[in-house]
């Protein structure tokens, strides 16, 4: 049996057909650089075939990863004041990381990394429904506490 890669196909600014071998990252990432002109500048170089950006936030997806965002760290009382630190979060901090390694702004990458977990479950309509079945209780879950916790569940 001879099992190829998919292969990602594109008309570019000249009418000409064009075509790679690609992978799932791979059309993650022409999905965000297509439908997201704006967050373009993201891509390393503009290219839409940056899987190191796109990697990490995908493969985490089917782990319970979420866009995340930026979390605001607050002085402690009767710390002296100081300027408030914010941490980047979830997909938002794995988007952070590739653009600290490269010497960009991370400002924005919160709306990145949305169009990536959009796009993912787009993508993946299956691996959405299994964590959301996952995700929400049974309704017939009796109303209790968790002793080990001590949360509801």
């Amino acid at each position: 049996m001879n099992v190829a890669p998919p292969r990602i196909t594109w008309t570019d600014a000249n009418g000409e057909a064009k075509s790679l071998p690609g992978d799932f990252y791979t059309l993650l990432a022409i999905k965000v650089w297509r439908e997201h002109p704006e967050l373009r500048h993201f891509f390393k170089d503009g290219n839409p075939f940056d899987r190191e950006i796109i990697k990490r936030p995908a493969m985490t997806y089917g782990y319970g990863s979420r866009a995340g965002g930026w979390q605001i760290d607050k002085p402690k009382k009767g710390a002296p004041k100081r300027r408030k630190k914010s941490k980047a979060k979830g997909m938002t901090e794995q988007i952070a990381d590739v653009l600290k390694e490269r010497g960009m702004s991370t400002k924005g990458a919160h709306k990145f990394a949305k169009a990536i977990y959009d796009a993912t479950e787009e993508l993946m309509p299956g691996a959405k429904a299994v964590r959301d079945f996952v995700e929400k209780p049974p309704a017939s879950a009796p109303n209790t506490t968790c002793r080990c916790a001590g949360r509801r569940g």
